[in-house]
Protein backbone atom coordinates (compact mmCIF):
# COMPACT_ATOMS: atom_id res chain seq x y z
CA UNK A 1 0.00 0.00 0.00
CA UNK A 2 1.55 3.53 -1.16
CA UNK A 3 2.36 5.75 2.07
CA UNK A 4 -0.06 8.81 3.22
CA UNK A 5 1.13 11.77 1.35
CA UNK A 6 0.86 14.64 3.79
CA UNK A 7 -0.33 17.54 0.96
CA UNK A 8 -0.59 20.94 1.70
CA UNK A 9 -4.26 22.21 2.57
CA UNK A 10 -5.24 24.95 0.59
CA UNK A 11 -4.79 28.19 2.65
CA UNK A 12 -1.33 27.27 2.77
CA UNK A 13 -0.54 26.73 -0.85
CA UNK A 14 -2.77 30.45 -1.08
CA UNK A 15 -0.48 31.88 1.53
CA UNK A 16 2.77 30.55 0.54
CA UNK A 17 2.21 31.63 -2.88
CA UNK A 18 1.30 35.25 -2.11
CA UNK A 19 4.29 35.30 0.58
CA UNK A 20 6.26 34.72 -2.56
CA UNK A 21 3.99 37.12 -4.79
CA UNK A 22 3.60 34.21 -7.04
CA UNK A 23 7.46 34.91 -8.28
CA UNK A 24 9.58 31.45 -8.24
CA UNK A 25 12.03 31.88 -5.23
CA UNK A 26 14.65 31.10 -7.03
CA UNK A 27 17.27 33.99 -7.09
CA UNK A 28 18.32 33.01 -10.62
CA UNK A 29 15.13 32.29 -11.74
CA UNK A 30 12.59 34.53 -10.67
CA UNK A 31 10.04 33.46 -12.94
CA UNK A 32 6.74 34.97 -12.55
CA UNK A 33 4.27 31.84 -11.98
CA UNK A 34 0.67 33.68 -12.29
CA UNK A 35 -1.20 35.46 -15.46
CA UNK A 36 -4.26 36.13 -17.46
CA UNK A 37 -6.57 32.86 -18.15
CA UNK A 38 -8.32 33.08 -21.88
CA UNK A 39 -11.45 33.42 -19.44
CA UNK A 40 -11.18 36.87 -18.55
CA UNK A 41 -13.39 35.73 -15.01
CA UNK A 42 -9.90 33.28 -14.50
CA UNK A 43 -6.43 33.03 -13.80
CA UNK A 44 -3.37 30.56 -14.29
CA UNK A 45 -1.00 30.01 -11.91
CA UNK A 46 2.03 27.88 -13.13
CA UNK A 47 3.94 27.70 -9.92
CA UNK A 48 3.41 25.57 -6.91
CA UNK A 49 3.96 25.08 -2.94
CA UNK A 50 7.02 22.44 -2.68
CA UNK A 51 7.79 20.85 -0.10
CA UNK A 52 11.10 21.22 1.56
CA UNK A 53 11.40 17.77 3.70
CA UNK A 54 9.00 15.33 1.62
CA UNK A 55 5.26 14.51 1.98
CA UNK A 56 6.22 10.62 2.42
CA UNK A 57 8.99 8.76 2.88
CA UNK A 58 11.34 7.88 0.32
CA UNK A 59 10.76 10.98 -0.82
CA UNK A 60 13.72 14.25 -1.71
CA UNK A 61 14.76 15.70 2.21
CA UNK A 62 12.39 13.26 3.94
CA UNK A 63 12.35 13.81 7.56
CA UNK A 64 10.83 10.80 9.88
CA UNK A 65 10.93 13.40 12.75
CA UNK A 66 8.26 15.64 11.47
CA UNK A 67 4.94 15.17 12.25
CA UNK A 68 2.13 14.87 10.00
CA UNK A 69 1.06 18.47 10.92
CA UNK A 70 4.71 19.94 10.52
CA UNK A 71 5.33 18.11 6.85
CA UNK A 72 2.08 20.26 6.08
CA UNK A 73 2.77 23.34 7.66
CA UNK A 74 3.39 26.80 6.17
CA UNK A 75 7.22 26.40 7.60
CA UNK A 76 7.83 23.07 5.39
CA UNK A 77 6.90 24.91 2.15
CA UNK A 78 8.59 26.74 -0.46
CA UNK A 79 6.84 28.77 -3.85
CA UNK A 80 8.74 27.59 -7.06
CA UNK A 81 7.83 27.44 -10.75
CA UNK A 82 7.14 24.16 -12.01
CA UNK A 83 10.61 23.87 -13.51
CA UNK A 84 12.76 24.73 -10.54
CA UNK A 85 10.48 22.46 -7.90
CA UNK A 86 11.41 19.53 -10.56
CA UNK A 87 14.97 20.67 -10.35
CA UNK A 88 15.11 20.49 -6.47
CA UNK A 89 12.97 16.96 -6.07
CA UNK A 90 15.31 15.47 -9.03
CA UNK A 91 18.95 16.62 -8.03
CA UNK A 92 17.90 17.21 -4.84
CA UNK A 93 21.13 16.29 -3.19
CA UNK A 94 22.48 19.36 -4.53
CA UNK A 95 19.47 21.06 -2.97
CA UNK A 96 19.06 20.33 0.95
CA UNK A 97 16.72 21.82 3.26
CA UNK A 98 18.98 24.17 4.83
CA UNK A 99 19.57 25.78 1.02
CA UNK A 100 15.81 25.83 1.20
CA UNK A 101 14.44 27.45 3.60
CA UNK A 102 17.71 30.11 3.77
CA UNK A 103 16.48 30.69 -0.54
CA UNK A 104 12.84 31.12 0.84
CA UNK A 105 13.71 33.51 3.74
CA UNK A 106 15.57 36.12 1.38
CA UNK A 107 12.85 35.60 -1.26
CA UNK A 108 10.76 37.08 1.21
CA UNK A 109 12.91 39.53 2.46
CA UNK A 110 13.01 40.76 -1.61
CA UNK A 111 9.34 40.37 -1.95
CA UNK A 112 8.98 42.74 1.34
CA UNK A 113 10.82 44.97 -0.50
CA UNK A 114 14.40 45.06 1.80
CA UNK A 115 16.50 43.46 -1.11
CA UNK A 116 14.52 44.23 -4.56
CA UNK A 117 17.28 47.12 -4.81
CA UNK A 118 20.59 45.24 -5.02
CA UNK A 119 23.47 47.08 -3.03
CA UNK A 120 26.41 48.61 -4.91
CA UNK A 121 28.78 46.00 -5.83
CA UNK A 122 31.95 46.60 -3.91
CA UNK A 123 34.95 47.94 -5.43
CA UNK A 124 38.16 48.48 -4.13
CA UNK A 125 41.47 49.17 -5.73
CA UNK A 126 44.87 49.53 -3.94
CA UNK A 127 48.65 50.12 -4.88
CA UNK A 128 50.37 46.36 -3.73
CA UNK A 129 53.69 46.45 -1.99
CA UNK A 130 56.00 45.28 -4.35
CA UNK A 131 55.33 43.43 -7.80
CA UNK A 132 53.87 39.39 -8.13
CA UNK A 133 55.32 37.64 -10.96
CA UNK A 134 52.79 36.58 -13.93
CA UNK A 135 53.14 35.34 -17.37
CA UNK A 136 53.27 38.90 -18.89
CA UNK A 137 56.12 40.00 -15.86
CA UNK A 138 57.67 36.19 -15.93
CA UNK A 139 60.92 37.97 -13.88
CA UNK A 140 61.81 41.03 -12.24
CA UNK A 141 64.63 43.26 -12.03
CA UNK A 142 65.39 46.35 -10.16
CA UNK A 143 64.88 48.69 -12.49
CA UNK A 144 61.42 46.99 -12.36
CA UNK A 145 60.42 47.69 -9.20
CA UNK A 146 61.10 51.82 -9.70
CA UNK A 147 59.13 51.72 -12.91
CA UNK A 148 56.01 49.45 -12.40
CA UNK A 149 53.47 49.45 -10.01
CA UNK A 150 50.66 46.64 -9.42
CA UNK A 151 47.22 47.73 -9.23
CA UNK A 152 44.71 45.02 -7.85
CA UNK A 153 41.26 46.11 -8.43
CA UNK A 154 38.12 43.83 -6.65
CA UNK A 155 34.89 43.67 -7.43
CA UNK A 156 32.71 42.37 -5.36
CA UNK A 157 28.69 41.47 -5.64
CA UNK A 158 27.53 41.10 -2.35
CA UNK A 159 24.13 40.16 -3.35
CA UNK A 160 21.74 37.28 -4.21
CA UNK A 161 21.33 38.34 -7.52
CA UNK A 162 23.91 38.44 -10.77
CA UNK A 163 24.85 41.78 -11.59
CA UNK A 164 25.03 42.11 -15.26
CA UNK A 165 26.99 44.54 -18.01
CA UNK A 166 29.26 46.22 -16.03
CA UNK A 167 31.09 49.02 -17.43
CA UNK A 168 33.76 51.41 -16.53
CA UNK A 169 35.77 54.03 -17.63
CA UNK A 170 39.32 53.76 -15.47
CA UNK A 171 40.81 57.49 -15.70
CA UNK A 172 43.65 56.22 -14.03
CA UNK A 173 47.12 58.69 -12.25
CA UNK A 174 49.28 56.02 -14.48
CA UNK A 175 49.69 54.62 -17.72
CA UNK A 176 48.00 51.14 -17.95
CA UNK A 177 49.68 48.10 -19.85
CA UNK A 178 49.72 44.20 -19.27
CA UNK A 179 47.44 42.29 -16.98
CA UNK A 180 48.98 40.36 -14.23
CA UNK A 181 47.51 37.79 -11.77
CA UNK A 182 43.81 37.83 -12.27
CA UNK A 183 40.68 35.72 -11.00
CA UNK A 184 36.85 35.36 -11.92
CA UNK A 185 33.94 33.50 -12.45
CA UNK A 186 34.95 30.72 -15.60
CA UNK A 187 31.17 32.07 -17.24
CA UNK A 188 32.05 35.84 -16.79
CA UNK A 189 33.38 37.38 -19.94
CA UNK A 190 35.61 40.31 -19.66
CA UNK A 191 37.76 42.82 -21.64
CA UNK A 192 40.09 45.95 -20.64
CA UNK A 193 41.09 47.90 -23.36
CA UNK A 194 42.17 51.10 -24.37
CA UNK A 195 39.90 53.73 -24.63
CA UNK A 196 41.87 55.42 -27.87
CA UNK A 197 43.53 53.04 -30.01
CA UNK A 198 46.39 54.35 -32.58
CA UNK A 199 45.30 55.77 -35.64
CA UNK A 200 45.69 56.37 -39.16
CA UNK A 201 44.36 58.72 -42.45
CA UNK A 202 45.09 57.79 -45.52
CA UNK A 203 44.86 59.01 -48.82
CA UNK A 204 44.05 62.84 -47.84
CA UNK A 205 42.78 64.91 -51.02
CA UNK A 206 43.67 62.27 -53.20
CA UNK A 207 47.34 63.14 -53.30
CA UNK A 208 48.84 62.78 -49.97
CA UNK A 209 49.12 60.05 -47.51
CA UNK A 210 49.07 61.21 -43.87
CA UNK A 211 50.31 58.70 -40.73
CA UNK A 212 49.36 59.89 -37.88
CA UNK A 213 51.73 59.22 -34.91
CA UNK A 214 50.22 56.64 -32.66
CA UNK A 215 48.87 57.56 -29.40
CA UNK A 216 51.33 56.16 -26.63
CA UNK A 217 49.24 54.61 -23.90
CA UNK A 218 46.49 56.65 -21.89
CA UNK A 219 45.20 56.29 -18.36
CA UNK A 220 41.82 56.14 -19.88
CA UNK A 221 41.09 52.14 -20.51
CA UNK A 222 37.63 50.65 -20.62
CA UNK A 223 36.48 47.47 -18.23
CA UNK A 224 33.44 45.32 -19.74
CA UNK A 225 32.54 42.69 -17.38
CA UNK A 226 29.41 39.80 -18.67
CA UNK A 227 28.27 39.44 -15.38
CA UNK A 228 28.98 39.09 -11.84
CA UNK A 229 27.15 36.21 -10.28
CA UNK A 230 25.78 36.15 -6.50
CA UNK A 231 28.41 35.90 -3.47
CA UNK A 232 31.31 35.84 -6.19
CA UNK A 233 33.94 39.02 -7.38
CA UNK A 234 36.23 39.50 -10.04
CA UNK A 235 39.99 39.92 -9.17
CA UNK A 236 42.11 42.00 -11.27
CA UNK A 237 45.43 43.41 -11.61
CA UNK A 238 47.69 45.16 -14.21
CA UNK A 239 51.35 46.70 -14.19
CA UNK A 240 51.19 50.21 -14.50
CA UNK A 241 53.98 52.91 -15.28
CA UNK A 242 54.50 56.64 -16.71
CA UNK A 243 52.93 58.57 -13.63
CA UNK A 244 50.75 61.47 -14.92
CA UNK A 245 53.00 64.46 -14.82
CA UNK A 246 50.54 67.28 -12.93
CA UNK A 247 50.72 70.78 -14.80
CA UNK A 248 49.50 74.02 -14.12
CA UNK A 249 49.41 77.92 -15.56
CA UNK A 250 51.10 80.47 -14.64
CA UNK A 251 48.46 82.86 -15.55
CA UNK A 252 45.25 82.27 -17.27
CA UNK A 253 47.19 83.20 -20.86
CA UNK A 254 50.84 81.51 -19.37
CA UNK A 255 52.60 78.61 -20.29
CA UNK A 256 52.03 75.28 -18.42
CA UNK A 257 54.62 74.54 -16.34
CA UNK A 258 54.85 71.55 -13.44
CA UNK A 259 53.27 71.75 -10.78
CA UNK A 260 55.67 72.53 -7.58
CA UNK A 261 53.82 69.83 -5.18
CA UNK A 262 51.08 68.43 -7.15
CA UNK A 263 49.89 66.53 -3.73
CA UNK A 264 48.51 69.92 -2.36
CA UNK A 265 48.19 71.50 -6.19
CA UNK A 266 44.56 71.22 -6.36
CA UNK A 267 41.50 71.68 -3.75
CA UNK A 268 40.42 68.67 -1.51
CA UNK A 269 37.74 68.12 -3.87
CA UNK A 270 39.38 67.93 -6.67
CA UNK A 271 38.47 65.10 -8.42
CA UNK A 272 41.19 63.71 -11.15
CA UNK A 273 41.46 60.28 -10.86
CA UNK A 274 38.21 57.88 -10.89
CA UNK A 275 36.34 54.88 -12.19
CA UNK A 276 33.46 56.01 -13.81
CA UNK A 277 30.27 53.54 -15.37
CA UNK A 278 27.57 51.55 -14.60
CA UNK A 279 25.97 48.32 -14.37
CA UNK A 280 22.59 46.44 -14.64
CA UNK A 281 20.41 44.12 -12.95
CA UNK A 282 17.13 42.48 -13.76
CA UNK A 283 13.78 43.71 -11.53
CA UNK A 284 10.37 42.08 -12.72
CA UNK A 285 11.86 40.72 -15.79
CA UNK A 286 13.79 43.84 -16.90
CA UNK A 287 16.97 45.31 -16.93
CA UNK A 288 17.70 48.23 -14.50
CA UNK A 289 20.55 50.55 -15.03
CA UNK A 290 22.55 52.07 -12.68
CA UNK A 291 25.78 54.67 -12.64
CA UNK A 292 28.18 54.83 -10.24
CA UNK A 293 31.58 56.66 -9.45
CA UNK A 294 34.28 55.65 -7.62
CA UNK A 295 36.76 58.41 -6.80
CA UNK A 296 40.41 57.61 -6.48
CA UNK A 297 42.91 59.57 -4.10
CA UNK A 298 46.70 59.09 -5.57
CA UNK A 299 49.82 60.29 -4.04
CA UNK A 300 52.39 61.32 -6.75
CA UNK A 301 55.36 60.85 -4.33
CA UNK A 302 54.59 57.38 -3.74
CA UNK A 303 52.74 56.73 -6.67
CA UNK A 304 50.52 54.89 -4.40
CA UNK A 305 46.54 54.62 -5.76
CA UNK A 306 43.24 53.88 -2.92
CA UNK A 307 39.54 54.16 -3.58
CA UNK A 308 36.93 55.50 -1.65
CA UNK A 309 33.37 54.06 -1.59
CA UNK A 310 30.88 53.83 -4.45
CA UNK A 311 28.50 56.44 -4.98
CA UNK A 312 25.88 57.49 -7.44
CA UNK A 313 26.59 60.45 -8.36
CA UNK A 314 29.54 63.38 -9.24
CA UNK A 315 28.10 65.39 -6.13
CA UNK A 316 30.42 66.87 -4.22
CA UNK A 317 33.41 66.50 -6.37
CA UNK A 318 35.01 68.85 -8.90
CA UNK A 319 35.86 66.34 -12.01
CA UNK A 320 38.32 67.04 -14.08
CA UNK A 321 39.52 64.17 -15.46
CA UNK A 322 43.70 64.14 -17.44
CA UNK A 323 43.84 62.34 -20.38
CA UNK A 324 47.51 62.05 -21.83
CA UNK A 325 48.14 62.17 -25.55
CA UNK A 326 51.76 62.44 -27.59
CA UNK A 327 52.99 66.26 -27.20
CA UNK A 328 49.26 67.18 -26.05
CA UNK A 329 47.51 67.32 -22.35
CA UNK A 330 44.18 67.90 -22.17
CA UNK A 331 42.85 68.65 -18.77
CA UNK A 332 39.05 68.08 -17.66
Amino acid sequence: MAATRDEFPKLVIRTVGLRAGYICSHPNCRKLTTGPHSDPAKHVITGEAAHIHAAAPGGPRYDPAQTPEQRKSIANAIWLCAVCSKKVDTDWAAWPDHELIRMKNEHERWIDGQEMIPKFPEITILTRSGLRLHANLNTIAQEDLQRLREQQMIISNGNRVPLHNVKLALFFPEEVGATGPCSWNPGTHLTLRPAHEGWTVDSVAETNTVAAAKEVPTTNHLLAISQIPPGECVDLSFYTANPVEVRIFDTPEGPWRPAPDPDTAFPENHLMFFLEGSYQFVLRGEYVTVEILLPLKYKFKDRVIASLPVQVSREPWNVSPMIRFPGVELRG
